[in-house]
């Protein structure tokens, strides 16, 4: 049997009341060759009836329901493991695609440029009820970004990526080349390991960026979005990122500009959180610093 050319995982926990919108968003792109992995995580709520459900209705939707609880990280590196296609695509249950033609639009850019390995979207946000409340956060790095859709050559966009995380993982899709390359989500960035991809996927692959709103991020009491700005343990989460990429560019040998990029975005992330910095650091902002650009 053929193996189609995307996969879409959707993971999930106790988001049976939001699991059909999301699927059904999917289901409806005009691009139609892809596989939806349903990765249940245990719920205990209507899920297993909602994806029984759909998995009846269209063949191309599968539903995996795990035994125990794995969290989060595991589950996205089942689906990953799980994944027939060329191109992966993360899509919380709690999230969904608003554009019918978005994977078309993404996969035409894949196939015109072999070297582009990440595509992304702005997102809209919604709430509770999907009625959209205001378009995504603001970041310090959307007003760089190009107007009119763009790909950046991969050093050009890491320059960018490094600073903060401004990819939505609902709007991003990306060749699973890129996860044979760099490795699947680290299970000790509970909250950094999506933007920790992002930049060694930049390191090695252009990147597609559209201005265009063409999904939707829900922000509800129990998401991640909340979780994330409660967790006392951010401060230590964004530095081990940082050390992990430090440790990734070291081993597959991307050079010392890369190293000092990430050297200098982490010092900027620490005076930002008023934290203590080291006295080599100190000497690199001192000195290297000021002669350094992240915009050029």
């Amino acid at each position: 049997m053929r193996k189609p050319r995307v996969t879409f995982f959707v993971p999930t926990y106790q988001y049976g009341h939001y699991l059909a919108e999301c699927v059904h968003s999917i289901l409806k792109q005009s691009y139609e060759d892809f596989e939806i992995l349903i990765l249940d995580d245990c719920s205990r709520d209507q899920t297993p009836e909602v994806a029984n459900q759909l998995a009846k209705n269209d063949p191309r939707v599968i539903y995996i329901r795990h035994k125990k609880n794995k969290g989060h990280m595991a589950n996205y590196n089942h689906g990953i493991a799980m994944a027939q296609g060329e191109f992966l695509w993360c899509v919380s249950a709690d999230d969904c695609l608003t554009s019918p033609d978005i994977l078309q639009r993404y996969m035409t850019v894949f196939e015109q440029g072999p070297a582009t390995g990440l595509a992304f979207c702005r997102a809209q946000v919604m709430d509770e009820e999907s009625q959209p409340v205001e378009k995504w956060v603001p970041r310090l790095n959307y007003p760089k970004l190009a107007e009119t859709p763009t790909v950046y050559p991969g050093r050009a966009f890491y320059k960018k990526i490094v600073q903060e995380n401004f990819v939505p993982v609902v709007a991003a899709m990306a060749r699973k080349a890129c996860y044979e390359k760099a490795g699947h989500y680290n299970p000790k960035l509970t909250h950094t390991g999506d933007w920790h991809l992002w930049m060694q996927f930049s390191l090695g692959w252009d990147v597609y960026y559209d201005p265009e709103p063409m999904v939707s991020y829900r922000i509800h009491r129990n998401n991640m979005h909340r979780t994330y700005t409660r967790d006392t343990h951010t401060q230590e989460n964004t530095l081990a990122c940082y050390e992990a990429l430090l440790d990734y560019i070291q081993a597959n040998r991307y050079g010392w500009h890369a190293a000092l990029l990430a050297r200098l975005a982490m010092i900027q992330y620490k005076r930002k959180q008023t934290l203590d910095l080291e006295s080599p650091e100190k000497l690199l902002q001192t000195l290297i610093r000021p002669f350094v650009s992240f915009n050029r």
